[in-house]
């Protein structure tokens, strides 16, 4: 089992490289296929020797082979924390249960990758990209579709679709009377969305769950960036990553308490 995780890890570790890439080129609309992974400074074509995860960063003391300009510690940090997403991923679903619903666990797979993603996408732009959302809502309603007809139960189905159009619905409708009270918008647009995609895959409850616990989470980090002075009251604070973060840990305890959070 020590040999199969640590094989995990390294396959979570090329992930997170792609990580990398996505995150950087989806919110500028570069292509994550082409050109070629390259350097942000000098913009030169990275030599395959120099993509290796982790690895290569150590090697070259993180700066570029050509220009030397400094490389982030951000993309070996990206990269390693996918990998412990992915051993996640593989611990709580079960490597038996694997065989038994692969789809279900592409489905895990899919939302972790696509919800890492945009939470440092969130966190560095302060926006969510439209095209990660619908494109998460799309690959999961084919999924569900499959799953429900595979299973001859379209209630999966049916209550991702319920779910999804609450989730955006829902949290517009608090936006609205929070501002006719205030005149502050208390969310981003993207946020209803995102809840519109975190509603697609988690369905009725554990949508209302996400939210929850979203809340709370975002609240302690204000209050302790307040108390400890890090934060101003006219500070923008990234809502997306506490709902990624909330939502895929709401799936992890799933897997092993249904009772406790049902999705249905």
């Amino acid at each position: 089992m020590f040999i199969i995780y640590i094989f995990i890890f390294l396959i979570g570790l090329s992930i997170g490289s792609f990580s990398n890439v996505f995150i950087y080129r989806i919110p500028r609309n570069i292509s994550i296929i082409y050109p070629s992974s390259f350097c942000t400074s000098c913009k030169r074509k990275i030599k395959w020797i120099n993509k290796l995860p982790v690895f290569s960063w150590i090697f070259l003391k993180g700066k570029c082979n050509f220009c030397k300009s400094s490389i982030s510690i951000k993309y070996p940090l990206i990269e390693i924390l996918f990998s412990i997403v992915f051993l996640s991923n593989f611990y709580f679903y079960g490597i038996s249960n694997i065989l038994d619903a692969p789809i279900k666990f592409l489905n895990l797979c899919l939302f972790s990758f696509l919800m890492f993603n945009l939470s440092f996408i969130d966190i560095e732009h302060l926006k969510i990209p439209n095209k990660i959302i619908f494109f998460g809502i799309t690959i999961n309603f084919l999924l569900s579709f499959y799953i429900s007809f595979a299973e001859s139960d379209y209630s999966y189905l049916i209550f991702r679709l319920l779910a999804s159009f609450l989730g955006y619905m829902g949290l517009e409708i608090i936006i609205l009377v929070f501002f006719l009270f205030t005149n502050k918008y208390a969310f981003g647009g993207g946020d209803s969305k995102l809840f519109a995609f975190v509603g697609s895959w988690l369905g009725l409850n554990g949508l209302l769950n996400t939210f929850l616990l979203s809340i709370y989470l975002c609240g302690v980090f204000c209050i302790f960036g307040l108390f400890f002075k890090k934060l101003k009251k006219s500070d923008k604070v990234p809502f997306g990553p506490f709902i990624a973060f909330s939502s895929y840990l709401i799936y992890l305890l799933y897997l092993n308490s249904p009772n406790i959070f049902m999705i249905f």
